[in-house]
Formats: structure tokens, sequence, C-alpha cells
């Protein structure tokens, strides 16, 4: 039994053991704002004078096992030097929370000073993302080879882009490495051999920036010769002329072995070119109808007449010699087709 005598607390014990005392003095204390002490769930009115009586600052025990507790408790004579008494709007006024501190996760939408956790922030960004149809970088996409469409595009949405790991086709499209491809519709369905033409329209491909690449005028007529426009090296334009209108060269052993897919293209001004052991023979198209033509060659002394009869792929030489510069006579005899 606990007493209070002369402002003292005293442990009544039948026991002189130190260890027992110390096991018995066991109590539960807490101090009241005006100096007050419950022990025990009893409250005890402070000492007005009180003695400190024992050796160590916070042991107020006498030797027959009474206690003399301060009248105003400090948190030396408590033992709590290493306590600081704060309000828990103190201990939080800037507070640096270190590891990983966690919070409720907020409603999307939510616009108030809550925290708001990582979660919240992504959900709330990638609902801003999807709203406004930004891209989104989703991986990538090879071209393929397969029947008429090459390759198959997933199912997307606006603003889901793909580059291209492999040239070929995607969806009929053909496609180089380097391409971008860029959903343009929502809930665009995956791509199949049956509706790929129809949903390459959900899609734009985005040609890769090509160092050297050449551009050219908007229309030209078909067959027209290129021409470089300008010494960049980058830029065409029409020739406005065709490879029909030029004469042709070809070089053979012998005029008369030319096939008669050869004859077929020759027109005349065309040059065909016998090479032998005396040199190179230019032979001129000097003639040319729908049954045969006639390959002219000339030298300071010679004239010779080659022709062709297209019905019986058949050739036909006549060779002549000029004695007489201006000899009419016989370079007409040379010349005529019959």
């Amino acid at each position: 039994m606990t007493s209070i005598k002369n402002s003292k607390l005293k442990f009544n014990s039948t026991s002189n053991n130190t260890q027992a005392l110390a096991s018995e003095r066991k109590a539960v204390i807490f101090f009241t704002p005006e100096g007050d002490i419950i022990l025990n769930g009893m409250r005890y009115t402070k000492s007005k004078e009180p003695v400190k009586i024992g050796s160590a600052d916070t042991d107020y025990r006498q030797n027959d096992g009474s206690v003399v507790l301060p009248a105003y408790p400090t948190k030396t004579s408590l033992g709590l030097d290493n306590v600081t008494n704060e309000s828990k709007a103190t201990m939080l006024a800037d507070a640096a929370l270190t590891g990983t501190p966690t919070a409720p996760t907020a409603a999307q939408g939510t616009n108030t000073t809550q925290i708001a956790t990582t979660a919240f922030v992504k959900a709330e960004i990638d609902a801003v993302l999807e709203a406004n149809d930004a891209m989104k970088y989703k991986g990538v996409q090879a071209g393929g080879n397969t029947g008429a469409y090459g390759a198959l595009t997933p199912a997307a949405n606006a603003g889901w882009s793909y580059k291209v790991s492999a040239a070929g086709m995607i969806n009929g499209a053909k496609v180089e490495v380097g391409d971008m491809l860029i959903c343009m519709v929502d809930d665009t369905p995956a791509a199949t051999d049956q509706n790929y033409a129809t949903i390459i329209q959900n899609w734009n491909i985005i040609q890769r920036n090509e160092d050297g690449t050449v551009s050219g005028p908007e229309s030209s007529a078909d067959g027209d010769i290129v021409l470089f426009d300008g010494a960049t090296g980058k830029t065409v334009k029409s020739s406005r002329k065709k490879v029909s209108d030029f004469a042709m060269k070809l070089e053979v052993a012998d005029v008369e072995s030319l096939t008669s897919e050869q004859c077929e293209a020759l027109k005349c001004g065309d040059v065909v070119v016998k090479s032998d052991a005396s040199g190179k023979h230019a032979y001129v198209v000097s003639f040319k109808n729908a049954t045969g033509m006639c390959l002219t060659y000339a030298d300071a002394e010679n004239i010779e007449t080659v022709a062709y009869d297209k019905a019986n792929n058949a050739w036909t030489k006549t060779d002549k010699t000029i004695a007489t510069v201006g000899d009419i006579a016989e370079l007409k005899e040379c010349l005529t087709w019959e």
C-alpha cells in the first residue's frame, strides 16, 4: 500500500531485500499541468517545499522507501533531456521525409491541398494526354512482304505511333526503315488481310528525313529525260526530250548480225557501229519503212549499203567504189531501195 506523509510518497513493504523493494516500487506516474501527480490511478497534491533525497539526480527515494517529488518537474529531473516538447503543428512544419513515405491516392480530378501521390499524378497526366490525342510512342513495327499487304497494324488510338524497323509494306503501303506510323483515329481496329486497305486510311506514314534525297517537279510528260536543276544534285527537272528524240548507237561485230528486235528499234538517223580488224565503221540508218530499212556506210573510196528485208528477215549488201567524187549516178544506184 502507498501513502502520503509530509508530502512524501512512501512505499510500505515487509521485505528488506533491495531487489524485492525495487520490484514492489514499480508504478505508473503522470504529472498534471498544475504539478499534481497521478500514481496508479490516484491523484496526489504537489509538495510545497520538496526536498530531494538521494545521490542520483533522478533518484528521490529515501532509505526507508519514501519518495519526495519536486513541485515543478523538469526534463532533467525526469531524465528527458533528449526529448523536445513540441506540438503536432510544430513537429510537422517543414518536415523532411525520408525513405518511401506513402499516402492515400486521391480520386481523379481532385483539386485540393491534399497530398498527391505518384499514382494520382500519373493518372492525371494519362487522362490529359488521352483527351488531347497526344503522340504516344508504342514501339516498332516491321514492314513485311506477305501478300498484297506486307504486315498489318495493331489496334490503336489516336496519337499512338510506331517506328518502322524493317523495310517492306504495312497495310499495303510501302515503308522504309526509320519511317513513322501515327494513328489518327481513336478505337482503330487491328488490320486484317480483309480490311487493311480501309484501315490504312486511319494511319499517317511519315517518311524519315534522308540526306541526299532528290526532289523533282510536281508533274512531267511521260518518257521525258530527267536533267539536274542547279548544282546541288538534289533537284531535277524535265528536259522535255525523250530517248526517241536522239539517235541510237549500237555496236556489233557485223551489221547482218542485228536481231529483228534491234532492227525494229532502230530509226532513221541511228548509228550501227561495226568493229573489225581494220577499225570501226559507222552505218547510218538512211531509210526505213514498214517493209525494211537501209544502213549506209561511206569512206573516201567506197560506199556500202546493207538492206534489211523485214518479211524474210534477210540482208542484202551492195558495195560500190566511188572513183570520182561527185559521181551521182553511182551514189544514187547504191542508195536505191528496191
